[in-house]
């Protein structure tokens, strides 16, 4: 165990073929966490990402984000939010790290053939974006503006598409995916890095160099 276990935690459990536990390990603090998706790198290594509910998930020295997630005024969640970690192949925690603030929630992940993770989901705005990305900038307008009559979704959401290094401690690339109520649903990674994403607001599919 890694961080406090007076909360829900995450748990990543390990089977031998035989159905034999290697290890198990769970990753947790005085609130909520929750995993939302898990990948395996070609070392048996394993990313975890989800989202906690908690500012006191345990995250490791030289994190790419050690700070604990801002609160976000549209969701209403004053603390916690994004979280990523790697454990070794013997199931030991190798590091830890929050992304983003409390208006980014993770939905899928996968790793690369180097190792990188990548995670995917979608947003409210206020993404940590890389020069030069794709999108820059949150798109979509809000449609519950004030005299606003019958059903209206809210705020917009944009999907969004991240590449960290293998060692947790910097973003390759960040950027927005779509428009309005995008998610970044479900994400693989070819030999060459090229990352196949699907949007489950447009049902669509997208490659990224």
């Amino acid at each position: 165990t890694f961080g406090s276990a007076a909360g829900t935690s995450a748990f990543v459990l390990k089977l031998d073929p035989n159905g034999q536990i290697v290890y198990a390990a769970r990753a947790g603090g005085t609130g909520v966490v929750a995993a939302a998706g898990i990948a395996v790198t070609g070392d048996g290594g394993v990313y975890v990402g989800g989202t906690a509910t908690t500012a006191d998930f345990p995250v490791t020295n030289h994190a790419y984000q050690t700070s604990p997630p801002a609160a976000s005024a549209i969701t209403g969640q004053t603390a916690g939010g994004t979280f990523l970690f790697r454990l070794n192949p013997d199931g030991s925690l190798a590091w830890s790290t929050w992304f983003g603030d409390a208006n980014t929630f993770l939905t899928s992940i996968a790793a690369g053939s180097d190792g990188s993770p990548f995670i995917g989901g979608f947003t409210y705005g206020d993404l940590p974006v890389t020069q030069g990305a794709y999108q820059g900038q949150l798109q979509g307008t809000n449609d519950c503006t004030g005299g606003s009559i019958g059903h209206c979704e809210g705020p917009p959401t944009n999907g969004f598409l991240t590449k960290f290094s293998p060692d947790g401690a910097s973003l390759v690339y960040s950027t927005y995916i779509g428009t309005q109520r995008g998610n970044v649903s479900a994400l693989a990674i070819d030999p060459l890095g090229n990352a196949y994403l699907t949007d489950s607001d447009s049902a669509s599919l997208s490659v990224m160099n």
